[in-house]
């Protein structure tokens, strides 16, 4: 995927224009930025596009060992929020896949299969991003069996 480096001057607008890249997935390329309204010149932004065909294809994280030993949160739990994540992470990827290949010149606001799939991935990213966040500020409150009371 290729990076650009911030220099003075630069703005978001700028950097879309000049890679042709979409204003969502560039967000998404680039947790690590709070504020893409005020870029600080020397940032380094990923750039995401469908002129590379680098769309970001997502990978599960192994689970963390110590998640296995969390007082309170059950096997049956961490399994269940697990597999809701592989879900995730799965639908994701196959909506991406499907938009490297729709077509694109029947575009409209009202109705296209390019906004539909936009639509579907959005939804796949808001479900696994409050899924996780539930479940991490749960866990990060929870003491494990190995720690000293």
């Amino acid at each position: 995927m290729p990076r650009h480096v911030v220099r003075p001057g630069d703005n978001v607008k700028s950097i879309i224009k000049k890679y042709k890249a979409d204003l969502e997935n560039l967000v998404l390329a680039n947790s690590h930025i709070r504020d893409f309204e005020r870029l600080t010149p020397g940032e380094v932004i990923n750039i995401p596009g469908y002129t590379d065909g680098s769309l970001i294809h997502l990978e599960p994280r192994p689970l963390k060992p110590q998640l296995l030993t969390m007082l309170g949160i059950s096997d049956r739990q961490i399994s269940e929020h697990t597999k809701l994540y592989h879900d995730y992470i799965n639908k994701i990827n196959q909506i991406r896949t499907k938009l490297q290949s729709v077509n694109r010149s029947d575009v409209n606001s009202t109705h296209s299969d390019f906004r539909s799939l936009k639509i579907a991935e959005t939804h796949a990213v808001v479900g696994y991003n409050i899924d996780w966040s539930v479940v991490n500020s749960r866990w990060m409150n929870v003491k494990t069996t190995d720690s000293v009371v």
